[in-house]
């Protein structure tokens, strides 16, 4: 994966790992169970609605009717989720402001600057990508290319490397800390 193919593949396929911890990181940062409990309904919920609409979509542009079923799937998970869990869902955040949060996250725990902008570095180039941008091989000529490529690579793949290991420690955490003393405003 990290091997430059020279159009920037490799970055591209940071990006669903990037957003995803960082979806992780906002699922698991409040203390309050009920809260963590919303957010990731939230983001399954979002998902899934996403799912569903997808799938009516081809099916109105002319795609087999079987997308139907798998959009009606979808919304029956769904409602079903919705009634198994007596809480409200959260909507998550856009991904970009969900980054930054896991930027400032790490930034925090590891005590350096840079974390959040290797983010939206990362961020920033895998979406032009996404998008089929074709800027990095044009990154820079000749010989000099290879070295910001390879520095792009390195602080990607550290950025995400960091970012899956602090919500991680935090997912730890949870699990081996008793709640009361997560909230001790509600222990007797």
């Amino acid at each position: 994966m990290t091997e430059d193919d020279g159009w920037g593949t490799h970055i591209l396929m940071l990006r669903p790992a990037l957003v995803l911890a960082a979806k992780a990181a906002w699922i698991v940062r409040p203390a309050r169970s009920e809260e963590r409990v919303s957010r990731s309904l939230g983001v399954l919920l979002n998902d899934q609605r996403r799912g569903a609409r997808a799938m009516r979509n081809a099916v109105s542009q002319g795609a087999i009717s079987e997308f139907e079923q798998v959009a009606s799937k979808f919304d029956r998970s769904s409602s079903n989720l919705a009634n198994l869990v007596p809480l409200a869902s959260v909507d998550p955040l856009g991904d970009e402001k969900l980054i930054r949060e896991l930027g400032s996250d790490v930034n925090s725990y590891y005590g350096i600057d840079d974390a959040l902008s290797h983010m939206q570095l990362l961020w920033n180039a895998s979406s032009s990508l996404a998008h089929g941008e074709t800027w990095f091989p044009l990154l820079s000529g000749g010989l000099q290319r290879r070295p910001f490529a390879e520095i792009l690579t390195a602080q990607s793949f550290d950025a995400v490397c960091s970012g899956i290991n602090t919500t991680s420690l935090r997912i730890l955490q949870l699990a081996t800390t008793p709640p009361a003393q997560l909230h001790p405003s509600t222990a007797t």
